[in-house]
């Protein structure tokens, strides 16, 4: 069972509960599934096909999430690109990992060019026929590394090594109960790998912060009751 089997589930046991908060938004288990799907048939109606490389360029938010869960329910390749990026920098990873499609928020989307960019969520209706299930062995997110002492490298995982160490890190540090908070970005293997794919895998409710500052941080802590959280 992997990330998108695990969201059905919880979606259909627990579809009110709080899957994502934020300070401009909440979704529970039972929309973000109906989104997912949504997304999915979407991207699989504009022609893309198991393996294509999807860019996400979008700060911690309702979409990044859905946007990633409906891709990878595609079968399709994520490519996080932090929102941090210079211009020269975006084009060379949209570039280097064969990207056709990016998803780019409003405020950002002017920093992306040589491919398609997709800069609102479409409109969603439920319904349609369900996808087949992805391979999970097959490429799902290509992560960069900074870049710090030459190019940055794109570092290739499935679903499968996304899971299986999001798993062991949830036996770790997180209980379905616990409202953890991601400080950095989801475009980061920290935020992604330690904090919100581990809470999925439980059913927990994650809290994310659009950007780190220290106030908006400590606002969240109290309005939202978080647990616990991870800096990296």
């Amino acid at each position: 069972m992997m990330f998108n089997e695990i969201l059905t589930e919880f979606a259909r046991r627990h579809p009110a509960k709080a899957a994502v908060l934020t300070d401009e938004h909440t979704i529970t288990y039972g929309e973000l599934d109906l989104a997912v799907h949504g997304l999915a048939r979407h991207l699989a109606d504009r022609g893309l096909r198991s393996g294509d490389r999807v860019g996400l360029h979008w700060y911690n938010s309702v979409e990044f999430v859905a946007v990633m869960l409906g891709a990878w329910r595609a079968g399709l390749n994520i490519v996080p690109i932090n929102p941090r990026l210079k211009k020269a920098e975006i084009s060379y990873v949209l570039e280097h990992s064969g990207t056709r499609l990016c998803f780019s928020e409003p405020g950002l989307a002017e920093m992306v060019s040589g491919v398609e960019v997709v800069s609102e969520l479409p409109v969603l209706t439920a319904g349609g026929e369900p996808l087949p299930a992805a391979d999970p062995d097959a490429a799902a997110m290509i992560l960069y590394t900074s870049g710090t002492t030459g190019r940055p490298k794109g570092v290739v995982h499935t679903q499968r090594s996304l899971f299986e160490g999001a798993r062991a890190i949830a036996g770790l540090a997180v209980g379905m109960e616990d409202r953890p908070l991601a400080i950095t970005q989801l475009s980061h293997i920290g935020a992604l790998g330690l904090v919100y794919l581990p809470a999925l895998t439980l059913g927990a409710s994650v809290v994310l912060l659009r950007a780190f500052e220290a106030g908006a941080a400590l606002d969240l802590i109290e309005r939202f009751g978080c647990t616990n959280r991870f800096a990296l």
